[in-house]
């Protein structure tokens, strides 16, 4: 048996799509970026294990949020014989813009 298509009718064209309400995944990992950044920073290098404990997130999204935040080169995975410890990078990387300005204030202020 074919497959028929029927063209829309003009009260189905006048009605708006159909959404339905849910967040993007991009805020929840957002926000879980956030959580493990202020974890790292309160307790210091963590077990991954224990970070997925502690964090009231799935297992999924945090890894994930750890995912983006290791490209971002915010954080580093280290393999520790069974255990994958989380740390804070210790020195964030700098956009060059913001360095070059930092630059130009102190030159301008030295010269004053």
């Amino acid at each position: 048996m074919a497959e028929v298509l029927l063209p829309l009718d003009d009260e189905e064209l006048k009605r708006p799509p159909r959404e339905t309400p849910s967040s993007s995944i991009m805020t929840s990992l957002g926000i879980v970026e956030g959580e493990v950044l202020l974890h790292l920073e309160e307790y210091g290098s963590t077990a991954l294990r224990h970070l997925i404990g502690e964090l009231e997130w799935p297992a999924p999204i945090v890894t994930m949020a750890l995912g983006a935040l290791i490209r971002q080169g915010l954080v580093v995975a280290l393999q520790y014989e069974l255990e994958t410890l989380i740390e804070p990078r210790r020195s964030l990387p700098q956009p060059k813009e913001s360095a070059d300005q930092l630059h130009d204030v102190r030159h301008r202020s030295v010269a004053r």
